[in-house]
């Protein structure tokens, strides 16, 4: 991997170390461990940056992110919109689509923990370890894999809440300016909501606007 690439790698783990410092600010020892932690994870992934972005690379594209983990978390996407905002499935073809890319972030996360604690049976199911077979890369410093994994499990777990905040603009991908719902106007669109209403979406996400407003239909 470039020189460019690792010092990015190396900024995204100072920055998450800051970021877990600053969460356990009040408590010394948990805040100490933390940044331990975080050091020895960035040792273990500086280390073996060429195998972390061979995995990276191959793992959107493998059987088990495209036909298992984004066909869950699109499902899962779709029945949290519903449920959220009362909009029947149909109605939101494009967005549950986006929501299930957001959803497997943190469950990728997780999943690739899973597979660095028991990565026998996994390893057969993904090509980044065709990959890793070909290069012949040797593993550096494998004791510090469970400091690297308990980094990926911690800011999958600071990453979480964050999914709920975006599922709302997912709505914006199957959202039109002019429909039956409503007359079209500046910053304004529209989302049919059910056979008898609909939501009229005020967005400005320059200014920071965001407002989701349920009326009536005209159809």
């Amino acid at each position: 991997m470039s020189d460019q690439k690792k010092a990015l790698a190396k900024l995204v783990l100072i920055i998450l170390g800051l970021l877990f410092a600053q969460l356990f600010s009040g408590n010394t020892i948990a805040m100490f461990a933390t940044l331990l932690a975080v050091c020895l994870g960035a040792v273990y992934a500086i280390s073996n940056i060429s195998k972390i972005g061979s995995f990276i690379n191959n793992w959107p594209k493998s059987a088990i992110y495209s036909t298992f983990v984004f066909y869950i978390c699109k499902i899962l996407s779709e029945k949290l919109i519903n449920a959220k905002f009362g909009i029947d499935t149909n109605n939101i073809s494009h967005a549950s689509s986006i929501g299930g890319i957001i959803l497997s972030v943190p469950i990728s996360l997780m999943l690739i923990s899973v597979y660095l604690f028991f990565p026998t049976p996994i390893k057969r199911h993904l090509k980044a370890q065709k990959d890793a077979t070909k290069t012949q890369d040797k593993e550096k410093f494998p004791a510090l894999k469970s400091c690297f994994i308990i980094c990926i499990i911690a800011f999958t777990v600071t990453i979480t809440p964050f999914v709920d905040t975006l599922i709302p603009y997912t709505l914006l991908a199957d959202a039109v300016k002019a429909s039956a719902c409503g007359p079209i106007e500046n910053n304004v669109l529209y989302l049919k909501k059910n056979s008898t209403s609909c939501y009229r979406i005020h967005v400005n996400l320059f200014e920071g606007i965001y407002v989701l407003t349920n009326i009536e239909g005209k159809f």
